[in-house]
């Protein structure tokens, strides 16, 4: 259920205070900011290296991430500090777009700087994966509900493997004999 349909039941059902069980148990004030975090995560996540998709789906994501964690950055730390990150990151992602136009991005491309880019950019995502399951965390355990089955570990063991990947392909023409 949509706030805006639960806005809509309690404005049509006002006589009945408190509302029925089934209304309340259905709202859920997580559910439109988590699936901004989620769809934000797997934009930034994949790369599609074909009509200018490297560049506008990382930015989109770092929007959607950004939004989502805005409305929850009051409802504990760990929200707020994944919004600073977010908005860290959506900054990042704006400045190499506007450079990806200019001659300057060829200048990072080299791999003296790609490599650490690389890398804090890989760190960031890893501590808003980490932030975001403390989050989820300490704000089911404020409401005293039963926290659901933790999907963000086996998210971050598959994010860690396949960036372990990446790297073990990027490094094994490195050690082929010529």
């Amino acid at each position: 259920m949509k706030q805006q349909e639960f806005d809509r039941i309690l404005m049509d059902d006002l006589a009945a205070i408190p509302p029925a069980e089934h209304i309340v148990a259905a709202a859920n004030p997580l559910d439109a900011s988590i699936t901004k975090i989620l769809w934000g995560m797997v934009l930034t996540f994949f790369k599609l290296n074909f009509f200018y998709l490297n560049h506008i789906l990382p930015l989109l994501g770092s929007v959607l991430l950004y939004l989502g964690y805005r409305s929850l950055r009051k409802e504990n730390q760990w929200f707020k500090l994944c919004w600073l990150i977010s908005g860290v990151l959506l900054l990042w992602h704006a400045v190499f777009d506007v450079l990806a136009a200019t001659p300057v991005l060829a200048q990072l491309s080299r791999p003296a700087l790609n490599w650490p880019l690389s890398a804090l950019s890989s760190a960031a995502h890893f501590t808003l994966l980490f932030f975001l399951r403390a989050g989820l965390h300490t704000a089911f355990a404020s409401t005293g509900e039963k926290l659901p089955r933790d999907w963000l570990k086996a998210g971050i063991i598959a994010e860690a493997l396949v960036y372990a990947i990446a790297v073990w392909c990027d490094l094994v023409p490195l050690t082929e004999v010529d």
